[in-house]
């Protein structure tokens, strides 16, 4: 894996409602599915949205002193790829450090692609209808 961004650019989106319904578009082919959603729900929230909320809640003593390091080093864990990129590729740490919200609008753009699709919904992406496989 190599930094390529002196080869080529890509700029896909624009806005938050363009990824949205960017992401949408391919959701059920890939995460948005039964079985795997509630399991990578779950995952993705226990890597890299509890710890952080966790730490918080340890800093202001609502968290028993036990859990502490165990939480710290799923922090560490979460955030290290992240951090990586930055020094290497000279990534933005804002995006690094909103990496969980950016967890949690990923996990949300799989269940709204899943309850679409269960309630027979198409997705709408730059006037074009795409139809979504059945799970």
């Amino acid at each position: 894996i190599f930094d390529a961004t002196d080869l080529a650019t890509c700029r896909m989106y624009q806005s938050l409602s363009e990824t949205w319904q960017g992401l949408l578009k391919n959701a059920t082919e890939g995460f948005a599915r039964w079985p795997a959603l509630p399991m990578i729900t779950v995952v993705m929230a226990a890597v890299f949205v509890f710890p952080p909320i966790l730490m918080i809640a340890g800093a202001v003593g609502l968290l028993p002193e036990a859990l502490t390091g165990p939480v710290a080093i799923a922090l560490f864990s979460g955030y290290l790829p992240r951090v990586i990129c930055c020094l290497r590729y000279d990534r933005a740490w804002l995006g690094a450090l909103l990496h969980p919200v950016a967890v949690v609008l990923f996990l949300a753009i799989q269940w709204t692609a899943w309850v679409d699709q269960k309630r027979g919904r198409t997705v709408q992406w730059r006037q074009r209808s795409y139809e979504t496989l059945s799970s």
